[in-house]
C-alpha cells in the first residue's frame, strides 16, 4: 500500500510514498532512539551548531519548501515562505537559548 499526495487545488497526484511495514517501523524507531542517546550526550555548543545548520538549510530552501507546501496543502506560496522563515527563526532561537 502507498500514501498518495494529492494537490488539493487541482486534484492532481503530487507524489507516491511507499508505506513502511512493521519491521521497518521498528528499525526506524530504533535508529531514532540511538540518535537521541547520541544527541543527549553531545555538548550544547555542538547541538547549537546542528540547529544553526538546520536554520541555514530552511532559509536556503524556503522557496522549494513553500512550493511543496502549496502543492501538498494548498498553502499560498508567500505563507509557505513565511513558515519556513519562522521555523528557521525557532531553530536559531533554541541554538542561542537552549543551554
Amino acid at each position: 500500500m502507498a500514501l498518495v499526495s494529492v494537490d488539493p487545488v487541482s486534484g492532481e497526484q503530487v507524489a507516491v510514498y511507499d508505506e513502511h511495514g512493521p519491521e521497518e517501523v521498528v528499525r526506524i524507531l530504533d535508529r531514532a532512539v540511538a540518535a537521541f542517546e547520541v544527541g543527549r550526550s553531545t555538548p550544547f555548543a555542538e547541538r547549537a551548531a546542528w540547529l544553526t545548520r538546520a536554520a541555514d538549510l530552511l532559509e536556503q530552501r524556503r522557496g522549494d519548501l513553500a512550493r511543496l507546501m502549496a502543492l501538498e496543502m494548498g498553502k499560498p506560496v508567500a505563507q509557505g515562505r513565511a513558515e519556513a522563515d519562522k521555523c528557521a527563526w525557532v531553530c536559531r532561537h533554541y541554538a542561542d537559548e537552549a543551554e
